[in-house]
């Protein structure tokens, strides 16, 4: 990855129990690896349960996932199949653009390097 306006920021917030799986396929796309942050959700849980019958489990994990554009339709579109995240209440996702991004000299001069 280099600076530039080509690479993307990918978070997803998917249930907890999920996100060592979408990292693991990440990196099988050619993905150098993400950060995992572990949250809550903040919704009220009794009345979560009375509305749907349904237990609420706040844990979340938010994935920030930087990467180039051109890799961003397939890690999308699999970590969206992996996650189950066509259910309803399994997660969200959302890009933002990147201005730069810098990492150890020795992989930024590789990748440099590389598109000479």
């Amino acid at each position: 990855m280099h600076s530039g306006s080509s690479q993307k920021l990918l978070v997803t917030i998917i249930k907890k129990g999920y996100s060592k799986k979408l990292v693991k396929e990440g990196v099988a796309l050619g993905l150098r690896g993400s950060t995992i942050l572990h949250g809550r959700g903040t919704v009220n849980p009794e009345l979560f349960e009375s509305l749907l019958g349904l237990t609420y489990d706040p844990d979340r994990d938010v994935i920030l996932t930087l990467l180039d554009a051109e890799l961003l339709d397939t890690v999308k579109t699999r970590f969206m199949t992996l996650g189950k995240m066509d259910k309803k209440n399994t997660g969200i996702m959302f890009v933002m653009d990147v201005g730069a991004a810098l990492f150890d000299g020795a992989a930024l001069e590789k990748d440099e390097e590389a598109r000479s």
